[in-house]
């Protein structure tokens, strides 16, 4: 190789690292979740589930937005935590590879703020959007398993939707896949397989999806409130075939709150990790430790979310 062409493939590789700092033959949305009560009205650090914030699989996660909200503790009697500004009460801190991010101060959640994701008023209690960070490429014939349930038994049923956007990689035309159920009690529903199938003779790349809840009735002065509802997702047909979203192994956690994947708009505190973001190596895991700021901290539900894509090569 001459001096010249050495020097354009280094400028060439110096420029593909930095707009792709993983890449991979597959590249599948990641999520990891959980749900961590503060139990407690002592300042004592609460640490997320042991094993929750784990890489089990065979190839890298980009880490790239952390998203909390305030889930209320439907198991208890009264519900507690339905106050969402609640959350105001609460610090965090992240350790990755024993190593603090940022710093080794306990912030509280809302000072994590650093992405505007505010969702238009008429609708944000009830719907969530998210562009994923790497398009999601659906072959010819493919689909998407969407399994859905509610955390409460309604006293009507309701109806759950999740749509996905995209476009033909050739053709370049804009399509939706969507499907809707009507869930009237806390089982797992899976939406219509045919919803999502790709019907076209090429590959599309999906960019976004949306996630809705509709009110328990159909009065004007009603609205959904999607923090009732959740959500997992995997591939049929190609990628991994793994869910999308990776939580406690146990209930009452089997899918992931869809409130969490208000990334690009929702009402969850959103932040945006710095730089390319954090890479989780197989084998490599983190954990969140909260703490209460006041001393009336007691029985609230922190719902956690850590959004990427991960790296098949």
């Amino acid at each position: 190789m001459t001096m010249d062409k050495q020097a354009r493939y280094i400028d060439y590789l110096v420029k593909l690292a930095a707009q792709n700092p993983c890449e991979g033959i597959v590249e599948e949305p990641r999520a990891f979740y959980d749900v961590v009560r503060m139990a407690t009205t002592t300042a004592r650090p609460v640490r997320s589930n042991e094993g929750v914030f784990f890489n089990g699989e065979k190839y890298p996660i980009l880490l790239t937005h952390m998203l909390a909200f305030l889930r209320p503790s439907y198991d208890l009697t009264p519900v507690v935590g339905e106050d969402e500004a609640l959350i105001q009460r609460v610090g965090m801190r992240l350790v990755f590879d024993d190593s603090f991010y940022e710093n080794a101060q306990f912030q509280a959640l809302p000072l994590w703020h650093n992405v505007v994701a505010t969702g238009n008023p008429s609708i944000q209690r009830a719907h969530a959007s998210f562009t994923l960070d790497r398009p999601l490429i659906l072959a010819s014939r493919n689909s998407l398993d969407v399994r859905v349930n509610l955390a409460l038994t309604p006293g009507s049923p309701r109806r759950a939707e999740v749509a996905f956007r995209g476009v033909g990689l050739m053709s370049q035309q804009p399509l939706v896949l969507s499907a809707f159920a009507d869930l009237d009690d806390e089982g797992t529903v899976q939406l219509s397989p045919e919803g999502f199938r790709n019907l076209r003779a090429e590959p599309v790349a999906l960019t976004d999806m949306s996630v809705m809840l509709s009110a328990e009735n159909l009065e004007p002065a009603d609205v959904g409130d999607l923090r009732l509802l959740n959500v997992n997702i995997r591939t049929i047909g190609g990628g991994t075939q793994s869910d999308f979203y990776q939580g406690p192994s146990d209930p009452p956690f089997p899918r992931m709150p869809a409130y969490l994947l208000g990334k690009t708009t929702g009402r969850c505190i959103t932040h945006r990790f710095s730089g390319d973001g954090v890479r989780l190596e197989p084998g490599q895991s983190f954990y969140a430790e909260l703490l209460p700021l006041t001393s009336d901290v007691e029985n609230l539900d922190v719902a956690l979310a850590f959004h990427g894509s991960i790296f098949v090569t």
